[in-house]
């Protein structure tokens, strides 16, 4: 590929720029004293918007990615066409997905969905209570995005574990962790919609790869990859786990 040119250095500086400004502050500063205290807490966050805050508000990134897109054109890092065919629906598609399981953990259905599936596993054997951590993890991911299942659906694992410490033949923070383990690598398994994983709806958003087509070809992977998934962590808790826990 050759080195990187002047615009690709420039590049970068925004990318490091913008990602820096994510994750210590925004530009929230430009707004404080400025916006009513309630307008401010409501798009900012307020005090919150700072690493490690409750809670951060709708532009404290939306408006850091939007100043990024005018210093890239001014730079001349990204022409206007370039902009002009950014694949839109794919970016909104994800955030479809980010905001289904944001809903599904405010509505408490996340945790209402493990209490009914898995309340009646307890006493049943490690091959039943791994198969249905996976099943329902693997459906969960086809519906909203993995990444955002896996930040909901890990605490509610690591809250109903306790309960399967006798099963797993371990302490009750040991099966905390492998459940949530467990639910982390049945949520990258998702192939039957657009939104479950970004590769998904990259392809997606390609257009020659139809709903149908994706639908086809994902169920058939899915079965399969939760039977595999299944196999695969039971032989890292038989063999592998104990070395580690």
């Amino acid at each position: 590929m050759g080195p990187i040119d002047a615009a690709g250095r420039r590049t970068v500086v925004v990318t490091v720029v913008t990602a820096g400004l994510w994750i210590l502050g925004g530009l929230d500063f430009l707004f404080e004293g400025v916006l009513p205290s309630v307008w401010f807490d409501t798009l900012f966050g307020g005090a919150g918007s700072i690493v490690g805050a409750p809670h951060q508000g709708v532009l404290f990134y939306a408006l850091v990615g939007l100043a990024a897109v005018p210093v890239l054109l001014a730079s001349e890092c990204l022409e206007w066409n370039d902009v002009m065919n950014i694949d839109w629906g794919t970016l909104i598609l994800l955030g479809g997905g980010l905001a289904l399981a944001d809903g599904l953990a405010v509505t408490d259905a996340t945790r209402w969905l493990a209490d009914t599936t898995f309340g009646a596993l307890v006493g049943e054997s490690i091959l039943i209570v791994v198969l249905a951590v996976v099943a329902v993890t693997v459906l969960l991911s086809e519906l909203a995005s993995n990444t955002a299942v896996v930040a909901i659906f890990a605490p509610v694992l690591i809250t109903i574990g306790p309960r399967y410490a006798d099963v797993l033949g371990s302490t009750p923070e040991a099966a905390s962790v492998f459940l949530a383990v467990t639910g982390a690598v049945a949520a990258s398994f998702g192939f039957a919609l657009p939104v479950a994983t970004p590769p998904n709806a990259i392809a997606f958003g390609t257009e020659n790869v139809r709903r149908e087509h994706m639908l086809r070809a994902g169920v058939p992977l899915d079965l399969l990859m939760v039977l595999i998934s299944t196999v695969m962590v039971l032989g890292a808790f038989l063999f592998v786990w104990p070395l580690v826990l």
